[in-house]
């Protein structure tokens, strides 16, 4: 925890939560990932923490599958920093009120739709889903400023565009040179608040430019 504060000093005042598979109540078993950050993890662990003695209040919360984890601090830290640009993304929540409206209010919706007896179609997502320009262009950012604690970590630990797209993360910081030198010292969650990089957006257009969604049936 110390090490991604350090890394990332936004994090100074923010609980950091670390789990483990054992401590995690579900019984998913298809995902196929490293770790899991979902942007109400903390709250629906919070009475898990609170019990134990953990709980500090809402914070980074992920859950560490370790034995799918290559030994090595560079593997264990760029795991890490990948769920830490997920975090960084999700919109910063006024109550905990605000998680269980959205909860409830999608509940709603889906037992609506199978009382009614509506198709449900699966969603036609992209293959880089939830991994996004914002979430790439936050991973090069934590890899920086990781650089300068842990130089031995390199783009490809953090795994923010290999599996993803059909570009290795090698090539992003090129893109991003200035950028990562004039907003070093901004917090992770403000990045996106800035001007994109001139040849960033053009780029990752290029990339994507070959998927079209598919029509939902109604």
């Amino acid at each position: 925890m110390g090490l991604l504060r350090e890394i990332e000093p936004s994090l100074q005042n923010v609980p950091v939560y670390l789990l483990s598979e054992a401590e995690w109540p579900s019984n998913d078993n298809s995902l196929d990932c490293l770790a899991y950050t979902g942007p109400f993890l903390d709250v629906a662990m919070s009475d898990y923490l609170l019990e134990r003695g953990r709980w500090l209040g809402e914070g980074f919360a992920t859950v560490l599958f370790l034995d799918r984890i290559n030994c090595g601090m560079e593997n264990l830290l760029g795991v890490l920093l990948h769920e830490l640009a997920h975090w960084s993304l999700f919109a910063p929540r006024i109550s905990r009120f605000d998680d269980a409206y959205v909860y409830s209010d999608l509940t709603r919706r889906l037992i609506a739709e199978a009382n009614n007896e509506r198709k449900l179609v699966e969603l036609s997502l992209p293959p880089w889903e939830d991994h996004g320009l914002d979430f790439v262009r936050n991973g090069v950012h934590l890899w920086h400023r990781a650089t300068a604690i842990c130089p031995e970590i390199k783009p490809f630990h953090l795994s923010y565009s290999g599996p993803y797209y059909d570009c290795g993360e090698h090539v992003w910081p090129a893109l991003m040179k200035d950028e990562l030198r004039d907003l070093r010292d901004v917090p992770i969650r403000s990045i996106r608040e800035h001007v994109l990089p001139n040849k960033l957006l053009p780029f990752w257009e290029c990339l994507t430019a070959w998927w079209h969604p598919i029509a939902a049936i109604k």
